[in-house]
C-alpha cells in the first residue's frame, strides 16, 4: 500500500505574486500555494547537499517535519494524524540541517510505511516492516525509537524495535515495525479529527491504526509517516438451496462461517441475489497506457437482482415502496468506489428499447456519501438517491477497499406488472483507449420485480441479512425458480473471489400426472352427457376443466382420482378433453385425449292452426304454430309460415320443455280469394327441420270507402269543376284499383284507372245545376261501389 500525505506545509492565506501583474501580489489558499512552499524547501536541500538523490532529498523534508497541527486553535483539539498531515508541518531549516535519514526499507522512495489493508480473520496477524536510518553526517547518533499512536482499530498494535539504535557515521541501521492485530480486538474507530456525520448522516470511513516511528536524540526528532488497515473479515459461504419438494414454497438459504463480534461495531452482511449475468474477465492493460488496478476495479464479474416488492407484499404493505436492488461484483478492488470507477445501471421500463432511467454511484461532493443516483434520461431530473449496499456509514457498506456493491433502484418509478430490461456497465476515466470511458458491460437482461424466481427475507428489512453466527435466510420460490441461481454477495469476506458465491437451486420436479376422459350419455340434441375424467397417481387433487375445443363447459373436483360433471351438448360433432390443474405443486397438470362426440338433432313435428279461417280482405288472420320435439327444448326455435313456396310470415318459438308455439299475425295484404299455408320449423344443430299440414283461409271482398270530392259545390255559371275519387280499404289492406268513370246529370265525362287509389276529372264549363255520381268498378279485393253529389249552378 501507499502512505499519503507526506508532510503538511502553510497553504491558507499565502500572499504570492499574481501572475501577469508584474510585481502584483495576491492571497491564495489550497496545495497551489502549499505545494510551492515544500518544492522551495527540496530546492535548500538539494543545495546543501547537491549529490543526494530525489528521495534522499524526500526523506529529509519528511522525517524534519516533526510540527504537530491540532483540530483547534493555538495548538488546541485533536492532533491530526498521518492520514491528515503525514509526518507533521515541514521545517525548512531542520530539513536542510539534517544528515541522518530514515526511509521504508522496501520502498525507499516513498519513505512513509503503509502496510496496505490487512485482512484479518480468526487468528491475530502479525507483520513487519523495516524502516532502514542512514547516517549521511561525520559522526555516530544513537537514537531511542517509539511508534506514536496517531488513531486506532481497537486493540491492534505497531511497535518499534529495537528501543535503540546506534547509526555509525556513513553507515546504517534497521528499525522492525510489527503490527499485531487481534481479530478479537478490531474495532471500527473514526479518527478523532474527522466528523462523525456529514449532512446529517453517518458518514463512510476507513479505521486506520496510524502513526509516526519516532527516533529521538537529545532534542532532535526524526519521524516517518505509519499507515496500516487491519480490518477483521468474515469467511462466510452459504448452503445449496434445496426445496424439500415441488410443492414447497420456502426453502432455507443457510449461511455459516466466520462472521464479524458486532459487540465492537463490526458487523458482516450476506445479499442473496438472482444471477443475471457473469462476464469474462478482461484483458490485462499496459501499466504504461493506463491504471490496470482502476481498470479490474471496473471489470464486473457477475450481476444479480434482487427486490424487496414481495416482502412489502407480505407485510400488507405498497410494493411500490419496495426497492429493485442490482448487485456488481468485479474481479479487481476499488479503492474508494464512484472515483476511479463507476457502476452504471440503465432502465427500459416500458420495454420500448429506449432507456428511460439510469442509476450511477457517485459520492455527495466534498462528503464521504457514496449513492445510487437514479435520474430521468428524459429531461437528467434525480428520481432517487440511495446509500450503495443500502447502509449509511454507520456500518462498513463497501465504499472503499471491496469488490461487491449493490445498487438499489425505487420500484416507485416501475408500474406493477412492469418487466424492465436493465443494462449494467461500468465507467473510467481509465477505461483503455478508445472505450469512450465504458470499461465492461453485460448483456441487457429483463426482471420482474413483482413476481422474481426467488425473494429472501431480510432480518433487517432489506436485500441485505445481518449474519451473526449461523443465519437462516429464507428463500421464496417465484416463477422461474427451478432456472434460477443465486448470487451471495459477502462484503466483508477478504479477496473479490470469497466475496462472491455462486448457489445452486433445486426445485424437485412435480409428479408427472396422466387424464383420460369417457364420455357416456345420449347422442341426441337435449340429452344430457356424463363427463368421467380419471387422474393418476390417485393422491393428485385438484380440479379437472371439462372443455369442448377451447370452451369450457364444466369442472369438477377431483376426488380419489376422479372427477365427473355432467354437461349437455349441442347437436354437431364436438372434440371434448379433460385438463386437470393440481391444487398442489406436488404434482403436474395433464390434459386427456380428445374425445370425439356426435350429437345429432332431435326429431320434430310442427301443426298449424288459422283464425279465423273465413275473413274479408284486410281483417287479420293469426297462425298458431305448434312444435314439438323428441329431446331437445324449442324455445327460441324461429318457424315460418309459407303460402306458395314463399315465406309470408316468421315467428319465434315460446315454451318449455320440449313443446313450443307462436301465434304469428298473417299480412292483412290477402286478396279475395282461397289461400293454403303451411308452417315449418327451421332447422337448427338442435332440431330437426319438420313442416305441418296444409290449413286454409278464405278471404272475401271487402266493401271499399268511396268519396266524391269537389274543391266547391257551389260555382257561377260557366265553371268548369274538377272532381276527385278516392277508393280505400281497410288499414293494412290492399289498395283499391280498378276504374272509376263520372256522370254529369247521368251523362258519362270519363272513365279513369285509379292510381294510388285515386283519380280525378274535369267536367266542362256548367249552365246549369247537376247531379255529379261516381261507379267504382271494384276489383279483386274490393266490390263495386256508387257515391255522388250535388253541385249547385248560380247565375
Amino acid at each position: 500500500g501507499w502512505s499519503k500525505p507526506d508532510v503538511a506545509a502553510p497553504g491558507t492565506n499565502i500572499v504570492s505574486v499574481a501572475s501577469s501583474t508584474g510585481n502584483g501580489a495576491q492571497s491564495l489558499t489550497g496545495t497551489s500555494m502549499a505545494s510551492p512552499h515544500v518544492a522551495g524547501i527540496a530546492a535548500l536541500v538539494r543545495q546543501a547537499h547537491p549529490d543526494w538523490t530525489p528521495a534522499q532529498v524526500k526523506a529529509a523534508i519528511v522525517n524534519t517535519a516533526t510540527h504537530d497541527l491540532y483540530t483547534g486553535a493555538n495548538r488546541t483539539g485533536e492532533v491530526y494524524g498521518p492520514a491528515r498531515v503525514g509526518s507533521g508541518r515541514v521545517d525548512a531549516l531542520a530539513a536542510v540541517q539534517d544528515t541522518v535519514l530514515a526511509y521504508n526499507t522496501d520502498d525507499p522512495e516513498q519513505t512513509s510505511v503503509s502496510f496496505g489493508v490487512v485482512p484479518v480473520g480468526d487468528s491475530t496477524v502479525t507483520l513487519d516492516k523495516t524502516v532502514t536510518v542512514t547516517n549521511l553526517g561525520t559522526s555516530d547518533q544513537t537514537y531511542a525509537t517509539s511508534f506514536s499512536t496517531s488513531t486506532t482499530a481497537g486493540g491492534a498494535t505497531i511497535t518499534a524495535s529495537p528501543a535503540q539504535i546506534t547509526v555509525p557515521a556513513g553507515g546504517s541501521a534497521q528499525v522492525t515495525l510489527t503490527l499485531t492485530a487481534d481479530p478479537a480486538t478490531l474495532a471500527r474507530d473514526i479518527d478523532p479529527t474527522q466528523a462523525v456525520t456529514q449532512s446529517g448522516l453517518d458518514r463512510e470511513y476507513v479505521t486506520r491504526l496510524t502513526g509516526r516511528l519516532v527516533l529521538t536524540s537529545g532534542d532532535t526528532e526524526l519521524r516517518v509517516p505509519v499507515q496500516a488497515v487491519p480490518r477483521a473479515t468474515s469467511a462466510l459461504t452459504s448452503s445449496a438451496l434445496t426445496f424439500a419438494d415441488a410443492a414447497a414454497a420456502t426453502a432455507d438459504l443457510q449461511v455459516s462461517g466466520r462472521s464479524l463480534d458486532t459487540t465492537n461495531n463490526l458487523y458482516s452482511f450476506a445479499t442473496p441475489l438472482v444471477l443475471a449475468a457473469t462476464s469474462p474477465a478482461l484483458d490485462a492493460v499496459d501499466p504504461a497506457v493506463t491504471s490496470p488496478s482502476a481498470v479490474a476495479s471496473a471489470d464486473l464479474r457477475y450481476v444479480g437482482w434482487g427486490t424487496t416488492a414481495p416482502a412489502a407484499a407480505a407485510a400488507g404493505d405498497d410494493p411500490t415502496t419496495g426497492a429493485l436492488n442490482v448487485g456488481i461484483a468485479v474481479n479487481g478492488e476499488w479503492a474508494n468506489l464512484g472515483a476511479a470507477s463507476t457502476p452504471v445501471v440503465d432502465i427500459d421500463v416500458d420495454g420500448d428499447g429506449s432507456y428511460d432511467y439510469e442509476t450511477y454511484v457517485q459520492k455527495v461532493s466534498g462528503a464521504d456519501l457514496t449513492i445510487a443516483w437514479t435520474v430521468s434520461l428524459s429531461d437528467g431530473s434525480t428520481v432517487a438517491a440511495n446509500f450503495v449496499n443500502e447502509f449509511t456509514g454507520t456500518v462498513d457498506n463497501g465504499a472503499y477497499d471491496n469488490s461487491v456493491v449493490v445498487l438499489p433502484i425505487p420500484l416507485d418509478i416501475i408500474p406493477e406488472g412492469s418487466t424492465p430490461t436493465l443494462s449494467v456497465w461500468t465507467y473510467s476515466i481509465y477505461a483503455p483507449a478508445g472505450a469512450s470511458g465504458v470499461v465492461d458491460e453485460v448483456a441487457p437482461f429483463t426482471v420482474d420485480p413483482y413476481d422474481p424466481p426467488l425473494w429472501f427475507d431480510s432480518n433487517v428489512g432489506r436485500q441485505t441479512t445481518l449474519v451473526d453466527g449461523a443465519t437462516t435466510i429464507t428463500a421464496h420460490k417465484g416463477t422461474g425458480a427451478a432456472d434460477a441461481q443465486v448470487l451471495v454477495l459477502y462484503p466483508q469476506n477478504d479477496t473479490p473471489e470469497s466475496r462472491v458465491q455462486l448457489v445452486d437451486v433445486t426445485v424437485p420436479a412435480p409428479t408427472v400426472t396422466t387424464t383420460t376422459l369417457k364420455v357416456t350419455g345420449g347422442t341426441k340434441a337435449g340429452q344430457q352427457q356424463t363427463l368421467t375424467a380419471t387422474v393418476k397417481p390417485k393422491a393428485a387433487t385438484g380440479t379437472v376443466a371439462f372443455l369442448d375445443g377451447t370452451t369450457q363447459v364444466a369442472t369438477a373436483t377431483v376426488t380419489n382420482g376422479t372427477a365427473k360433471a355432467t354437461t349437455t351438448l349441442s347437436g354437431g360433432t364436438h372434440s371434448l378433453t379433460a385438463v386437470f390443474t393440481p391444487d398442489s405443486g406436488l404434482y403436474a397438470g395433464s390434459t386427456s385425449a380428445a374425445v370425439t362426440v356426435k350429437v345429432s338433432a332431435s326429431k320434430t313435428s310442427t301443426s298449424l292452426s288459422l283464425s279465423p279461417s273465413k275473413v274479408t280482405v284486410g281483417k287479420p288472420v293469426t297462425a298458431k304454430v305448434t312444435v314439438r320435439s323428441d329431446t331437445a327444448p324449442v324455445a327460441g326455435a324461429t318457424v315460418e309460415v309459407v303460402e306458395g313456396g314463399k315465406v309470408v310470415a316468421t315467428g319465434t318459438l315460446t315454451g318449455t320443455g320440449l313443446t313450443g308455439s307462436a301465434s304469428i299475425a298473417l299480412p292483412t295484404t290477402l286478396t279475395a280469394g282461397k289461400h293454403t299455408f303451411t308452417a315449418r320449423l327451421v332447422g337448427t344443430a338442435d332440431l330437426a327441420a319438420s313442416t305441418s299440414a296444409k290449413a286454409t283461409v278464405t278471404v272475401t271482398k271487402a266493401r271499399p270507402a268511396f268519396d266524391l270530392t269537389t274543391p266547391s259545390w257551389h260555382l257561377p255559371r260557366g265553371s268548369a269543376p274538377t272532381f276527385t275519387a278516392t277508393v280505400s280499404g281497410p288499414s293494412g289492406a290492399p289498395t283499391p284499383t280498378g276504374s272509376v268513370v263520372v256522370l254529369v246529370n247521368f251523362q258519362p265525362l270519363h272513365s279513369f284507372q285509379l292510381v294510388a287509389g285515386t283519380g280525378s276529372v274535369t267536367a266542362p264549363s256548367l249552365r246549369f245545376s247537376a247531379v255529379v255520381l261516381a261507379v267504382y268498378s271494384g276489383d279483386a279485393s274490393y266490390e263495386p261501389s256508387v257515391t255522388g253529389g250535388f253541385i249547385s249552378v248560380t247565375r
